[in-house]
């Protein structure tokens, strides 16, 4: 049996993980996508704050909207 599954990864940078790490836009991508990730997770790179980025994606992850994130 083939397994379909995908996630979703989404990279972002210092200009943009604000606009990224923001409740409604991983979910905002699936509907436009017309299914459910397996995964949704944020990859953050070059970032001036790592805590910062870090915060912003702990909120996400604490309300489900992605299951994991990393620093590249």
């Amino acid at each position: 049996m083939v397994d379909h599954s995908v996630d979703l990864l989404i990279s972002m940078y210092e200009r943009t993980y604000r606009k990224v790490l923001v409740p409604g836009f991983f979910p905002a991508i699936e509907k436009q996508n017309c299914r459910t990730f397996a995964n949704r997770i944020a990859i953050i790179n070059n970032v001036v704050s790592r805590e910062d980025a870090a915060l912003w994606a702990k909120s996400l992850l604490a309300s489900g909207e992605i299951d994991l994130f990393f620093f590249v």
